[in-house]
């Protein structure tokens, strides 16, 4: 199982729709969250049942999608939903689940899903995210960066020993195909980019990227979050070195 994730408003909805159509079965056994909406017009692509229990765990341990608690807190209230993630993947008959609040449950699912093979993570411009999500849910600008900081932050020092391929969400549009090829690639489906041309052909748009980011810094971004993106963003800048280490 390939798991799509990366901070709220990141592209993981844009990457879990081109990945399945390169071939990634989001599968027929559970319902997907995929209606067309203001936010993502082309689809969430998210499996309802991962959400339902993600969002227990994060209720379970005295948090929202928007704060959540400390991982301690993550890793008390998920040993409770360890059955039910065990369940999931006895049943689920596809090979992709995307879910950003992943990057805050990722320990229990690492030690409840026995078929995790790897993951793509999605890294946007934090103050893109921000404007992103005071667009959509009123968020301050600081509330939205430290929402960015925490969900990042998190990723990194949860992310499992797996293949990881890191998408630079802001500049995915600059050689699709080859930037889709490759981190396919890297979670082990070897699909060449003229095939994936082919796929993903018309369904990607950058006008519905309403809050452009590129590598440009807005002056309320602390310099803790500046510098935890341009780590990351080096990282997927080089394809050869999608290495997390917590230090």
């Amino acid at each position: 199982m390939i798991v799509i994730t990366g901070m709220h408003r990141s592209g993981t909805s844009c990457v879990a729709g081109l990945l399945a159509r390169c071939g990634l079965s989001l599968g027929t056994t559970h319902p997907l969250l995929n209606e067309s909406r203001f936010d993502n017009e082309m689809g969430h692509f998210e499996n309802k049942t991962v959400i339902a229990i993600n969002e227990v765990i994060l209720q379970r341990a005295g948090g929202t999608w928007y704060n959540p608690s400390s991982p301690e807190s993550i890793l008390e209230a998920g040993a409770a939903l360890v059955p039910s993630i065990t369940h999931f993947t006895h049943r689920f008959d596809g090979r992709l689940v995307k879910d950003p609040r992943l990057c805050i449950t990722m320990p229990i699912w690492e030690r409840s899903c026995f078929a995790l093979e790897g993951i793509v993570f999605c890294l946007r411009n934090p103050m893109a995210v921000a404007e992103s999500l005071a667009r959509r849910d009123g968020f301050p600008i600081e509330v939205g960066l430290a929402m960015w900081f925490e969900y990042n932050r998190r990723f990194v020092l949860n992310v499992p020993s797996l293949p990881l391929a890191i998408l630079d969400y802001d500049t995915i549009a600059e050689d699709l195909s080859e930037k889709v090829s490759t981190a396919l690639s890297r979670v082990g489906l070897e699909i060449f980019p003229r095939e994936v041309e082919d796929r993903i052909g018309g369904f990607y748009n950058h006008r519905l990227n309403h809050n452009p980011g590129g590598g440009n810094r807005g002056a309320q971004v602390p310099d803790a979050v500046w510098e935890l993106y341009e780590v990351l963003r080096a990282k997927a800048l080089r394809p050869a070195s999608h290495t997390l280490t917590a230090a």
